[in-house]
């Protein structure tokens, strides 16, 4: 601080205190609970007294306490239920003073956890007399059953007020958020979540919202029956005088039984109510407008009807139409999740058998596993909806899996709905209730503000993707006599499977010396696998460095052994018949083979040497091959496409006079753009030319970001993402995604791929990393260094390619997919037309110069003879002079290639970026470790450059312009130290 300079401090102050009416400050905290542990002082800890009472014995007194399902309740902490939030109270301060803000929330207190239960039923069968006497068929039964409850909500800390005053104290605005409730004059207020719905056929329904209830029933038995069988024996004796000992044994049996048995069924029911928002009041300068949620979506529980009451106290309604109305996949996911069903499919993939229609089950996109016979291992799969009425199952590939009877296992893990339900598709305002006409009958009598509608779409292109791939080409050389003399002979000794380790050379077989010399040397040895009888189709062999490959002209085998290079024609001639031997070779150069013995005899089989080359290529081997279209993200993927606005004349007409502004302004026709009475709604009233769709887009790269858009005046946007696609190094309007290319050289230590020799890039010089350089920079810290004399080229194809992105390919299969050849995001591959190219350049020279005229950048073309050579021109700013070029792309062109060139000197190439003539472009440089902005460079290529110290604070800002670069802002900061 400089000498004589007075402080001053910033702040605000938080209050959490409120003022009772006889003047005592209280804290506003409420407990949601308290501790488990420590929580001796809780007041809902109560004695609920029981007292078991014994016959002809003293009763005890017992208690439990309260509250019963303790371990239900939320988990303590504090909420405040009024803060004041006021900027630092500086004395003698009052005119420029600031006032203060205070808000509100429910705690506890407004919304108490409830806690309840039933009394004890008891249902007893108590034993007879007569029988507990007899001790036969006792039963002594008692039922018990009882129920508990414990009721929960979700409001403590929801915003109840929010009001501001001025330094005076008087009120400026405020807003009120009320929740639907049971009766909200009450001190402990309860929760109401019952509210209209409405459901894809229009019907409208009062159901519960937001409202969990878990139930868990303890229920117990205890059952003792005894049975006793038990006999007296007593004997008695007595005598007479006759005789003098008489003995009567006497048998008493007796039997007993008894049942003693003892159920309980207790019900602990939990419930927890989400609030819902039933209406806002907000007042701002005493003008008071009131919205109140009206209808919720029956399957999601967002909120669809609003109605908000102006400052004239007049209706408006807002109407959201949710995106599972029209799209099946961008549903709940909870439908199909999870779910097993045995499935059988044919080859093709179709799935044939299940125990239902599999659209019951299945829904295009999902995932599963499936498990075979044994179900030890499972297989991941994806379910395919190639026409309406058929659904198929594909491998990562793209292959139908064939699952056999009697039919696999399968095992959803993932749905095709991607849970996007809420998203909105359209919105309509209106001043008459829109379900009072019907959705499906809006008009102008429903008096519309307002209407608007969105599509999705889940067909996108994917990023190009070429990998290095062998390409061969195979070549015929043509046969001659040597070959057809050395062929023979190995027919005829039976040498066609011969191996490396015989050692079979042409020179072992061929005896016309002084014409097959060269070919001696040869090595022969088979490829094709020994086969019975030699009866085969087809035949391949290595001789020398060609492959010997025979075929049957049939197409069936044929018996090898009876095969011979030489023509037997046969002919009656004057002095009878006459027999001629020669060779006979193909117009293609492929040896004829005859059958031995013959006369006249047809072409078995031909002879064919071939030589071929191989060599790596960076192919993109996706286009015009099968794929999977989930796998690869061309389907499954839902994102907004397009927006439409309604736009039409209003009531009241221009010329009108006068003017009511509390119920006019309402379109004087209207049609719905979403119409339907069930899943999906279809997008019919776009019909009307009234609706007009703003923008739309076009492109999305692979992380979702938006690259190309285009608005109703044909107007493109795009933009290019670098750093792995998660940020933005380039933004274009008036431009395609497809017109534009940038390269800094910053972002190349970024990359998903391992060393892999193909460039996928939109438009960079990577191939050449090992040529950049931290020495020197134009913005950012790297630039690309040419040796005098050498150069760097990049070079694209243009593609004209549109529309169509994938098919299901009734050729290869009526359910596998090919992608097209716009399939693709495409790379930098430029329309025909006028472009500006712009670069920075710069030498290791001497100071002073003037100008850099040996380094060029040059553009040619395949197709096209145009070629342009460009120089620097303009100042040299801090030793870097600016390219500025336009050029043009031929009509014909069908590549374009931009090379760098170093004149005499070391140069140094930043900033490289095309785009057509007509268009802006800004582009973004990004420091590569800590992924600040570095610097951005304006349309005309010149930098703002952002400097920041070792905090990461920004403490400079240089712009670079044709007099240097200049400092426009610096600032300095600092922490005290102790």
């Amino acid at each position: 601080m400089a000498a004589g300079q007075s402080s001053f401090q910033y702040g605000q102050t938080f209050s959490y205190t409120s003022k009772l009416p006889n003047g005592q400050v209280v804290s506003t905290g409420v407990a949601t609970y308290e501790p488990m542990v420590g929580g001796d002082e809780n007041p809902l800890h109560q004695p609920l007294p029981y007292d078991p009472k014994y016959l002809l014995a003293p009763n005890n007194a017992f208690y439990t306490e309260t509250p019963l399902g303790e371990c239900l309740y939320p988990s303590p902490g504090i909420v405040y239920s009024k803060v004041t939030v006021a900027n630092l109270y500086h004395p003698g301060v009052s005119r420029t003073a600031t006032g203060y803000t205070v808000n509100e929330f429910y705690t506890a207190y407004d919304f108490p956890v409830l806690n309840g239960w039933t009394g004890m039923t008891v249902d007893r069968i108590k034993p007879n007399i007569l029988t507990s006497l007899l001790s036969i068929g006792v039963k002594d039964l008692m039922n018990v059953s009882q129920g508990f409850v414990v009721e929960t909500n979700d409001m403590a800390g929801k915003e109840k007020a929010e009001q501001i005053y001025d330094q005076t104290g008087a009120l400026i605005s405020s807003t009120q958020y009320y929740y639907n409730v049971d009766n909200p004059n009450v001190l402990g207020m309860h929760l109401n979540n019952n509210v209209q719905t409405i459901d894809p056929t229009g019907a409208v329904i009062t159901t519960s919202v937001g409202e969990d209830i878990d139930v868990t029933e303890d229920m117990r038995e205890q059952n003792t029956q005894t049975y006793g069988i038990n006999g007296t024996l007593n004997i008695e004796s007595f005598s007479l005088w006759i005789i003098p000992l008489i003995v009567i044994p006497i048998v008493v049996p007796s039997y007993s039984s008894e049942q003693t048995q003892f159920r309980s069924a207790v019900m602990t029911k939990y419930i927890h109510r989400c609030g819902l928002l039933d209406h806002v009041i907000k007042i701002q300068n005493g003008s008071q407008a009131t919205t109140q949620n009206l209808v919720y979506d029956g399957e999601t529980g967002e909120v669809l009807l609003t109605q908000t009451n102006n400052e004239f106290n007049k209706p408006i309604y807002s109407f959201t139409y949710p995106a599972h109305w029209a799209y099946d996949g961008m549903g709940s996911g909870y439908e199909n999740i999870g779910q097993e069903v045995t499935v059988i499919t044919n080859t093709n993939g179709q799935i044939t058998t299940a125990p239902t229609s599999p659209a019951s089950y299945f829904a295009p996109g999902d995932e599963i596993e499936y498990y075979g016979l044994g179900g030890l291992s499972s297989t991941k799969g994806w379910v395919t909806c190639p026409t309406p009425t058929s659904y198929a199952i594909m491998d990562v590939y793209g292959h139908p899996i064939s699952m056999p009877s009697p039919g696999y296992l399968v095992k959803i893990i993932r749905s095709g709905r991607r849970n996007m339900a809420s998203a909105p598709i359209g919105k309509v305002e209106s001043m008459v209730s829109p379900l009072t006409a019907g959705l499906n009958s809006l008009s102008a009598s429903t008096d519309i503000l307002q209407a608007s509608a969105t599509t999705y779409n889940n067909l996108w292109q994917i990023p190009y993707n070429s990998v290095e791939t062998p390409v061969c080409v195979t070549t015929t050389t043509h046969s001659d006599t040597c070959l057809a003399v050395f062929l023979d002979s190995m027919l005829i000794y039976h040498k066609l499977f011969a191996i490396p380790a015989d050692k079979v050379f042409m020179g072992n077989y061929l005896s016309r010396i002084g014409i097959c010399d060269a070919d001696y040397t040869n090595q022969y040895y088979a490829l094709s696998e020994p086969v019975g009888e030699d009866y085969m189709s087809s035949f391949q062999a290595v001789l020398g460095n060609k492959t010997l490959t025979i075929y049957s002209v049939s197409g069936m085998p044929i018996n090898f052994d009876s095969l011979t290079t030489y023509y037997e024609h046969c002919y009656n001639g004057p002095v009878g018949p006459v027999v001629t031997i020669r060779d006979s070779i193909s117009a293609g150069g492929c040896l004829n083979l005859f059958e031995r013995g013959v006369c006249n005899p047809p072409v078995m089989a031909t002879a064919c040497l071939s030589t071929t080359i191989c060599h790596d290529s960076c192919e993109n081997l996706a286009v015009n091959n099968v794929v999977n279209p989930y796998a690869q993200g061309i389907l499954g993927n839902w994102r907004a496409e397009a927006n439409y606005v309604y736009y039409y004349s209003r009531s009241p007409s221009l010329s009108a006079t006068t003017s009511n502004i509390w119920n006019t302004g309402v379109f004087n026709r209207f049609t719905p753009a979403w119409t339907g009475s069930g899943v999906p709604w279809t997008l019919s009233g776009t019909a009307d030319s009234a609706w007009i769709w703003s923008s739309q887009v076009a492109k999305y790269d692979q992380k979702g970001n938006e690259v190309e858009d285009v608005d109703a005046l044909d107007r493109y946007s795009s933009a290019l993402y670098g750093y792995v696609g998660s940020l933005p190094v380039a933004v274009s309007s008036n431009a395609k995604y497809k017109e534009i290319a940038f390269d800094g050289f910053e972002d190349y230590g970024f990359t998903n791929s391992c060393n892999s020799p193909c460039d996928n890039t939109h438009f960079s010089y990577i191939t050449y990393i090992s040529d950049t350089t931290s020495t020197q920079a134009h913005t950012g810290k790297y630039s690309l260094k040419l040796s005098p004399g050498s150069n760097a080229s990049v070079s694209r194809s243009i593609n004209y390619y549109y529309h169509s992105i994938d098919s299901v390919e009734p050729s290869i299969s009526p359910y596998e997919y090919v992608l097209l050849n716009g399939g693709n995001i495409p790379l930098f591959s430029p329309d025909s037309g006028t472009y500006l190219l712009s670069a920075w350049v710069k030498e290791l020279a001497a100071c002073g110069i003037t100008g850099y005229t040996k380094d060029s950048i040059v553009v040619s073309y395949t197709g096209s003879s145009l070629t342009y050579v460009m120089k620097p021109a303009g100042p040299v700013i801090e030793g870097w002079q600016r390219f500025e070029n336009k050029f043009k792309v031929p009509g014909k062109a069908t590549a374009i290639a931009v090379k760098l060139v170093a004149g005499t000197n070391t140069a140094y190439y930043d900033d490289i970026r095309m785009e057509p003539f007509a268009a802006e472009m800004k582009t973004y440089v990004y420091d590569p470790s800590s992924l600040r902005l570095s610097a951005t460079l304006d349309e005309n290529n010149y930098a703002t450059i952002y400097e920041y110290n070792d905090e990461g604070i920004l403490m400079r800002v240089k712009k670079e312009t044709e007099k240097g670069v200049m400092t426009i802002k610096e600032s300095r900061s600092s922490y005290p130290r102790n």
